[in-house]
């Protein structure tokens, strides 16, 4: 847990930030992006902490995609159904948004 703790950390390539009910890793740069203006809002798996997918998230930002891990109170996502709405409302830029887990 403790290495996954570091990509909670901003990078040259990516902006971390947290807030109550999510992480942001937000690329610095849409140059050569892969993701074709979409952002990609990740779920975690139940009973597991969410920061132990920062790694692969903060990768998947500095590729160029706007990426959200939910923090689900709990840790388990349906106890707040309606979080992925809040990202979308607060991060609009994107044009499709990508919505998986585990």
């Amino acid at each position: 847990m403790e290495e996954a703790l570091g990509y909670l950390q901003s990078s040259v390539a990516v902006d971390v930030k947290e807030s109550d009910k999510w992480f942001s890793f937000l690329p610095t740069s849409a140059a050569n992006s892969t993701c074709n203006n979409a952002r990609f809002i990740f779920f975690p798996g139940g009973h597991v902490d969410a920061r132990a997918y920062a790694p692969p998230l903060h990768r998947l930002a500095a590729s160029g995609c706007e990426t959200f891990l939910i923090k689900p109170p709990l840790n388990f996502a349906i106890l707040d159904v309606d979080i992925a709405a809040e990202v979308i409302k607060q991060y609009p830029l994107g044009t499709r948004s990508l919505i998986g887990g585990v």
